[in-house]
């Protein structure tokens, strides 16, 4: 490689990688190396051989990402990858089929415009899948249950609540 090793922009990539699979006093070790990530031999001897196989980074925006989080750094397990997609590629993201499709319920949420919380309450709750992208307090209201009375009818007397002082039992 014609320039300085360490200018190339792929030069930090390379070394964090290396690090954070080889050096326990990483702070991203036990997330690594520490349950048995690694590198490939290929990539870990060669920095070359590891521009040539990732190729450009396609934007700032990118990293690398490993395919399979339970497998090593090695061209076949590796991609550049947006934020977003890093995130979907969790062991703890959580997938459903949508209209056909399987998304995950973070991209999903963001795609029809709620919260992931919402969405997540909705499909646990085994709402119909057309009923999922709807606005929240616009669904399952039936009108004959709105009340006309301005005025709510308490759902019992209060003075037959008795306050928590009340109901407390001395210990004897």
């Amino acid at each position: 490689m014609a320039q300085s090793l360490s200018r190339h922009p792929l030069y930090s990539t390379w070394v964090n990688m290396k690090h954070r699979c080889t050096s326990p006093r990483n702070p991203c070790w036990h997330r690594y190396g520490g349950r048995g990530i690694t590198v490939c031999d290929s990539w870990f001897n060669s920095f070359e051989t590891f521009v040539n196989d990732v190729g450009p980074k396609p934007s700032p925006k990118h990293s690398l990402d490993r395919i399979n989080n339970e497998l090593g750094y090695c061209p076949e397990n590796c991609r550049w990858a947006t934020r977003t997609e890093q995130m979907n590629n969790k062991s703890r993201s959580v997938y459903v089929e949508y209209k056909g499709a399987l998304v995950s319920v973070n991209t999903l949420a963001k795609q029809i415009g709620i919260s992931y919380a919402a969405l997540s309450k909705r499909i646990a709750n085994r709402w119909p899948e057309d009923l999922w992208s709807t606005p929240p307090n616009s669904v399952l209201i039936d009108p004959t249950l709105i009340r006309k009375d301005p005025k709510p009818k308490p759902l019992m007397r209060l003075d037959w609540v008795r306050t928590c002082e009340e109901t407390q039992t001395v210990p004897t």
